[in-house]
């Protein structure tokens, strides 16, 4: 176990890191527990025993109706487009959409030849990774099959036609873009795209757009995409909603132009491909013993205060945009979000007890709330589950085998707690993390602060 010890005068501050100062400290914890009594509070500042990335592809797929409330249903977005970026090296996003039915199709649209019809999709921008002077070509490709979107990962592959049925480009500082499909193909879609009585969702499988070239990622808005198909004199129309988006996105090449340039012991997190910070606290920070901590019940040690900090590097983050090579004009905003994901150890209490959420798909993983004041440059739990945890662990043993640490972009800056724990918008982000402090400054690592008070 490693750690760092702190009396009295070093917990205002510096120690805790606090957005506000402070000058009492028998205020520390306050709002966490009973008034402080006994000696002077301590502070000890717990590195993990272990520090790693690990790779979870984020979940990109969304349908409706989806487990997402209505505020993300109005501001998920899908990618397309391929990023060379300083940091993370080559990605690549692919975005597929489906449509949902309408039933104002108009009778001279429903009539028409398919060679007086024309068709485009038309999607607002609203993310962009990249150089905003570049333009993305994209083509266009039929699926094959109906295809599960809702909730599926980044690195899921859907199977499509091998000829693309369109091409186009995509400006990436246009809030509007349009992507125009042949009459040849609303002819091959036309009795079921064009009959009100056609079942939409099965028997029209979905588009893919895919990049070509360009040096960008672009996202596009999900409750504002839609097809639309209108007779050649504009006169009539009617417009495709989208039942269902997904994204995928994969890292064509590791090594960005910076990545030699980091600072012994950095590592790089990315959205999307889902590398995140995984981080271990082995079960002896119990108590205290002298200057050692170690594990052991006797002592009377109540705790006052507990903190779970990841620091995140964003000044190697922003430096990498000076990188040789990187345009003025390249365009890369930092994590708007994190998430924080704790695994329960086999037969600890479950996720509500430390006041966490449950991801739906496993009750070992516990999702922990975090707080947005310190975003982009920490990803941090919220003071009173991390009090939960550490207060539990000081009477008991740690509930959590393991944390990890990702990115998870939002849609607001002032997210409740809950919203927090949820997955993010899809991203192609990477930010700079710290492993290792070769010179001795713990303060840049993921790290656990406890105050106590020795009775």
């Amino acid at each position: 176990m490693k750690y760092t010890r702190f009396v009295a005068a070093a917990i205002c501050g510096v120690v805790l890191l606090s957005v506000s100062a402070c000058s009492d400290l028998t205020g520390v914890g306050s709002d966490v527990g009973a008034p402080l009594e006994g000696g002077d509070p301590e502070s000890f500042e717990i590195v993990p025993d272990s520090i790693g990335t690990t790779t979870s592809p984020s979940e990109t797929g969304f349908a409706a109706p989806a487990r997402v409330p209505t505020n993300q249903r109005r501001t998920w977005r899908f990618l397309a487009g391929r990023v060379e970026d300083p940091l993370a090296g080559g990605i690549a996003a692919e975005g597929y959409v489906d449509l949902d039915s309408s039933n104002a199709i108009p009778e001279s649209i429903q009539e028409a030849d398919a060679d007086t019809l024309e068709a485009e999709l038309r999607l607002t921008t609203t993310y962009l990774h990249g150089d905003s002077t570049s333009t993305v070509d994209v083509e266009l490709f039929d699926l094959v099959q109906e295809e599960e979107m809702g909730g599926a990962p980044a690195d899921t592959t859907l199977e499509t036609e091998m000829q693309a049925a369109a091409a186009g480009s995509v400006s990436p500082t246009d809030s509007l873009v349009t992507l125009s499909l042949p009459s040849s193909w609303i002819a091959e879609h036309q009795d079921v795209l064009l009959d009100p009585s056609a079942n939409l969702e099965e028997d029209f499988h979905g588009l893919k757009i895919a990049p070509t070239s360009g040096n960008a990622v672009v996202g596009f808005n999900y409750g504002t995409a839609q097809l639309r198909i209108r007779t050649a004199s504009r006169s009539d129309s009617v417009d495709y909603r989208l039942e269902k988006a997904f994204t995928h996105i994969e890292r064509e090449d590791p090594g960005g132009s910076y990545a030699d340039e980091l600072e012994q012991g950095s590592q790089v997190l990315l959205d999307g491909v889902g590398i995140g910070l995984s981080v271990v606290w082995n079960d002896t920070l119990v108590s205290t013993s002298g200057d050692t901590l170690v594990a052991s019940n006797e002592q009377n040690l109540p705790l006052n205060r507990a903190e779970i900090t990841v620091p995140v590097d964003t000044a190697q983050t922003q430096a990498s945009l000076g990188a040789a090579g990187v345009p003025a004009s390249f365009v890369r905003p930092l994590p708007s979000g994190y998430r924080i994901q704790a695994t329960r150890v086999t037969d600890s209490p479950q996720c509500s007890r430390f006041g966490l959420f449950s991801l739906s798909q496993t009750a070992q993983t516990c999702l922990v709330p975090t707080s947005p004041d310190w975003v982009p440059y920490a990803a941090r739990a919220s003071s009173e589950v991390a009090f939960t945890i550490f207060d539990y662990a000081l009477s008991s043993s740690i509930p959590f085998s393991s944390f990890r640490a990702e990115l998870a972009e939002r849609d607001t800056q002032s997210p409740t707690e809950q919203q927090t724990a949820r997955r993010g918008l899809p991203s192609t982000l990477p930010v700079v993390v710290r492993t290792e402090a070769p010179t001795g400054d713990t303060e840049a690592l993921p790290r656990v602060t406890l105050v106590v008070t020795p009775l």
